[in-house]
């Protein structure tokens, strides 16, 4: 029995899982409300059913808790729903309503050559990917994107595809994209100073070394997001940002993520922005999250900061929640109008 919409007015989807021996019982793990877990399925004679308001999106991701006789439990993806969602912790099974429409550039093939650049034995990321356009020689100066969480971003939400796609159609002449890949994530990307270092005193150096670069630009989603925002404050003046969900924490926002590991130095460093103790070169930024995500009131509270104080900025909501694919479907939307305010 297939995930399947039982209202319109409010939106609620009901989920359905034939039973076998030796099931217990079933939850639904999915990304709109808290608990996480929840709701629990209940059966009726051989189907174990339940329901959930999917009011603010247009696609849901979500597995199932499955737990045995002896009370182990364990995550699966619908058998009877065959669309998947990728991400970084594995496959999510994905349920589209009807007012979800996929990008069109999906379609378009990827092109392009990956070099790689080594930046130092010992380093925070030793070496870095950077994708160029085809038939563009690396002694081309052209514009270059940094991206947090690059190999990711490339794997799970198609960015050099949609890259290319752009480039090929004339959305925006030829750039290169820098793929960083981080090593302790958590702690690199939240407002570390030893990491902002790193990237300006050792990646960008071998970076414009070895290809010649007009303009940068900086990319990153959630905890990347707010580290590339750190980078342009502390480190390098960048000519645009294009942030997804970034993690902007407020103690009176954010008490869910205060276990975090930096979540203090995050907390701090935001606030520091918000109070005017740091005041940054405004630059082009373009900034997205979903209308579920608890990341939303943090995006909202910056982008009016930063409007306020004479940044170009703009906020896109869209109806979705904190994942590879929301951030796949708004490069059209979110990257694209900012790559050609920047570089044309």
């Amino acid at each position: 029995m297939a995930v399947n919409l039982i209202s319109q007015s409010p939106p609620v989807v009901r989920f359905g899982l034939e039973h076998q021996d030796g099931i217990r019982g079933v939850s639904v793990l999915q990304e709109l409300h808290r608990p996480r877990l929840g709701p629990k399925l209940d059966r009726t004679n051989d189907i174990w059913r339940a329901d959930l308001d999917v009011s603010g999106v247009d696609r849901l991701e979500y597995l199932f808790q499955v737990t045995d006789a002896e009370g182990h439990p364990a995550l699966v993806l619908d058998p009877d729903n065959p669309r998947r969602a990728p991400g970084h912790l594995g496959e999510k099974s994905d349920f589209r309503l009807p007012g979800y429409q996929p990008p069109l550039w999906l379609d378009h093939p990827g092109e392009g050559r990956v070099r790689t650049v080594e930046v130092g034995a010992g380093a925070n990321v030793p070496e870095v990917g950077v994708w160029s356009p085809p038939r563009v020689r690396r002694t081309t100066a052209l514009p270059m994107l940094l991206v947090h969480d690059g190999a990711e971003y490339a794997r799970y939400s198609r960015l050099l595809e949609f890259c290319w796609w752009a480039i090929a159609e004339g959305e925006v002449g030829a750039f290169r994209v820098a793929l960083l890949d981080p090593g302790e994530r958590n702690r690199e990307y939240s407002a570390a100073p030893d990491y902002t270092s790193h990237l300006e005193e050792s990646v960008i150096p071998a970076l414009t070394e070895r290809f010649r670069s007009t303009s940068m630009l900086g990319m990153g989603a959630s905890l990347g997001a707010l580290a590339m925002m750190h980078f342009h404050v502390h480190g390098r003046v960048l000519d645009g940002l294009f942030l997804q969900s970034g993690a902007f924490f407020r103690p009176g926002l954010d008490a869910v993520e205060s276990q975090l590991t930096g979540f203090g130095r995050i907390s701090n460093f935001v606030g520091e922005l918000l109070k005017g103790d740091l005041v940054p070169r405004p630059t082009p930024v373009s900034m997205t999250c979903g209308t579920v995500e608890e990341n939303l009131a943090n995006n909202r509270l910056l982008c009016e900061h930063l409007a306020k104080n004479g940044w170009d900025v703009g906020l896109l909501e869209h109806r979705d929640a904190h994942n590879w694919v929301a951030w796949r479907d708004s490069l059209h939307t979110g990257l694209l109008p900012l790559l050609r305010r920047v570089w044309g």
